[in-house]
């Protein structure tokens, strides 16, 4: 009996382990499943809230919203987080986050440590 290639054996399991995940709907990246409030009046109406469930403080990873809606928004986040049991990595972006209101919506302001990077606006996750 011929024995397989182990690099095909290897794409086999890769290929398994991907439809796997597909049919589980597994993403670490995705914003809860309810449509954000970036809707304000004042810079208090706006709070930072998480995109996703591997939060390392990346830009990509905040964004800002209705304080009004943060309680829905992380119950969304924590039970999508629960459904999708993952592994995050482990770094931490040192940076400062903050929201403020610029024509009726809320926008995020984002300063990396040593202010080599900011970023300013609205990002809405993926």
């Amino acid at each position: 009996m011929k024995q397989l290639p182990f690099s095909i054996i290897l794409i086999a399991v890769v290929v398994l382990v991907v439809l796997y995940l597909y049919t589980r709907n597994v993403s670490w990246y995705t914003s809860p499943i309810i449509a954000p409030n970036y809707s304000c009046s004042v810079d208090k109406d706006c709070q930072v809230v998480s995109t996703n469930c591997c939060n390392n403080n990346a830009p990509s990873q905040n964004t800002c919203i209705n304080k009004n809606q943060v309680d829905d928004w992380n119950f969304a986040l924590i039970k999508s987080c629960q459904k999708n049991i993952i592994s995050c990595a482990e770094y931490f972006v040192n940076a400062h986050i903050s929201c403020f209101c610029s024509r009726n919506i809320c926008a995020t302001n984002y300063t990396s440590s040593n202010e080599n990077l900011t970023y300013v606006g609205i990002y809405g996750g993926k």
